[in-house]
């Protein structure tokens, strides 16, 4: 919503210089053993990337200054303030253009030095000594940049009052806050103001037929500068726009109406009424019968001034007839003034509202049909039996309502509606294999078996078991005790949900002790087994004595434990063993390289090999390539 003339590019801070170092640094780290020629065309870009940005923003900011003289001769009438002399930003451009020229030169030899460096953390250090090198240059202009930005604020929000922008203008207004509380769909947008005024501040309002913007002079009138003040108005007046004039009465600050009023009278001459609408502000809490009569005076004056013909209006905090009637006032003024154009002659001439006329005196009525009427009649009629809907039964049964799907079933018969559904499986219905006597058939068959139960037939009395079948249980029992241990030591030994590895196993030791032990604790008579096979010691060879002692240092150990590589194994040349080495290392080189392969290391397949696509193409050769 600035001046199209003006759009001064913001420099950037100080802490923005140290955004490429941070960069460099992470690059760094994530990708330690990046190649040199990658990581010096990767520098290169980004030193070349923030030259030309900084360059670019230079050189926006300077060429947006260069315009700014030519808005100030627009709005030099308006107020006086040192802001509008050409001399207040010569230092400032001055230092920018002189901050400017260097950037390129230093870039250049920074790229030269990276493209000559040998190693990559000679590369970082100097980046970062290319970015220590700019900071010295925005530092010296961060003094500048307060007022470049306040007059950048300046000059983007002083030219709001455009003949062809919707505004309104509030002035008298003491609390800017106050006042945004009670205006509906309000945007804030804070715009510096450098003169007499300390804030200019514009919000969009949305009623009913437009969009309007309003401009608000913050304590425009709080202090007595009568020569501003006059001018500020005079432009209010110069772009024909409306204003909206708040009275405010303070307790506290002894003369505040009366000098709103003597602001206003100043200016009363040129004020229209259709351009002109006074307002008292927190009426709910003074109101004008409260007023002494000392301090009434001012108020009827204004409201009896021969241009302002209207009334003052009240602003409370809760109704917003102000805000209606000042927009409608200003969409008046847009109209008329678009009204007493050449252009709206024009298309007025090309418009024609026709209206019917009547033939004759026949009344002729509009036709309902007999059905519609009838209907409306019964629509009507308050004791026409209402419908029971399924929200009424709800509401009706409360906790024991329950949602009945099968009333609504449209069947030949009513009493189907409740059926239970066939359970089919492949393709049979399983009601069709189910004996409907079957329940009879349970009855007699139990009553088959009591009258055997009282027979006596399950009476017959068990035979006693003998010695031997006794020895046989016990046996049996200590063989299922014995199967439960070794299940339980089995389970133990187990490791929990880990797989062991397979491994030959070691050869199991036996004894005869053992062997005894446990076929006796089985119920086995071991005591004339003396003479039995297993029972035999094996036979001792007689064994020489060694021809040569053992050496007991370490070099005998070493020796005769050692044993040679596989990779010297099977060669005994030195000379070729180092070869084959080395050949093994550079077939091993490839695999470890795509074990090192990331996300970002892809390849780029070569689709247009060159050895099919170089040279001249002959005819009749398109179609076998």
């Amino acid at each position: 919503m600035g001046h199209p003339n003006v759009t001064i590019t913001t420099l950037p801070e100080e802490r923005n210089f140290l955004h490429i170092v941070i960069a460099l640094a992470r690059t760094h780290r994530k990708h330690k053993a990046l190649n040199l020629s990658i990581a010096g065309r990767f520098f290169v870009k980004r030193i070349r990337f923030s030259r030309v940005r900084f360059f670019d923003c230079f050189s926006s900011t300077l060429s947006g200054w260069q315009k700014v003289p030519k808005v100030q001769l627009s709005i030099s009438e308006v107020l006086t303030s040192p802001a509008y002399s050409p001399s207040h930003y010569i230092s400032s451009v001055a230092r920018m253009n002189a901050a400017r020229p260097p950037m390129p030169q230093q870039g250049a030899s920074i790229m030269k030095m990276l493209t000559t460096g040998r190693q990559l953390h000679r590369n970082v250090q100097i980046v970062r000594a290319n970015n220590r090198r700019d900071r010295p240059v925005s530092a010296t202009l961060d003094p500048v940049m307060p007022d470049i930005q306040l007059l950048k604020c300046h000059h983007s929000g002083v030219d709001f009052a455009t003949p062809s922008d919707a505004n309104l203008f509030l002035t008298g207004m003491s609390y800017l806050r106050k006042f945004t509380k009670i205006v509906r769909d309000v945007f804030l947008a804070a715009k510096i103001y450098l003169s007499g005024p300390k804030n200019l501040a514009t919000s969009q309002n949305k009623t009913e037929n437009a969009k309007y913007v309003i401009v608000t002079f913050k304590d425009v009138f709080k202090r007595k500068f009568y020569q501003l003040i006059k001018k500020t108005l005079k432009y209010l007046y110069r772009v024909l726009k409306p204003v909206l004039f708040f009275f405010e009465y303070k307790h506290r600050v002894s003369g505040h109406f009366e000098y709103h009023m003597n602001v206003m009278d100043n200016f009363n001459e040129k004020i229209t009424s259709s351009k002109f609408v006074g307002i008292k502000n927190k009426y709910d809490i003074k109101f004008l019968h409260d007023l002494t009569p000392g301090k009434e005076k001012p108020e009827l004056h204004a409201a009896e001034h021969s241009n302002v013909r209207e009334p003052l209006l009240k602003l409370s905090y809760l109704p917003y007839d102000w805000e209606v009637l000042a927009c409608e006032r200003l969409l008046s003024l847009r109209v008329d003034s678009k009204m007493r154009t050449k252009k709206a002659d024009s298309i007025l001439n090309r418009v024609h509202v026709a209206l019917p006329v009547p033939r004759d005196n026949k009344e002729r009525k509009p036709f309902i049909p007999n059905a519609v009427a009838d209907k409306k009649v019964k629509d009507a009629d308050p004791d026409k039996p209402r419908l029971k809907l399924e929200k009424d039964i709800m509401e009706e049964e409360m906790e024991d309502y329950t949602l009945d799907l099968n009333k609504n079933k449209d069947l030949d018969n009513d009493e189907w509606k409740y059926d239970k559904i066939p359970e089919m499986w492949e393709g049979k219905n399983i009601a069709d294999f189910i004996d409907p006597d079957i329940l009879k058939k349970l009855d007699e068959l139990e009553a088959e078996e009591e009258a055997r139960e009282q027979a006596g037939v399950y009476e017959s009395l068990s035979e006693e078991d003998d010695d031997e079948m006794k020895e046989i249980r016990v046996t049996a029992k200590k063989i299922r005790h014995k199967k439960v241990i070794n299940a339980i030591n089995r389970r133990i030994d187990k490791s929990k949900g880990k797989v062991q590895p397979s491994r030959p196993g070691r050869k199991r030791e036996r004894s005869v002790s053992r062997l005894r032990g446990e076929f006796e604790e089985l119920g086995v008579d071991m005591s004339d087994t003396k003479d039995a096979n297993f029972a035999r010691n094996p036979s001792k060879s007689r064994s020489r004595p060694p021809l040569k002692k053992r050496r007991a240092d370490s070099e005998g150990v070493v020796r005769s434990s050692s044993k040679a590589p596989r990779d010297k194994s099977g060669m005994r040349d030195p000379v070729l063993q180092k070869k084959m080495k080395k050949k093994g290392q550079e077939a091993q080189g490839e695999m470890n390289r795509d074990g090192r392969r990331g996300e970002g290391d892809r390849h780029v397949y070569d689709f247009k090999p060159k050895h099919l696509f170089a040279g001249k193409r002959g005819t009749g050769k398109t179609d076998r390539r």
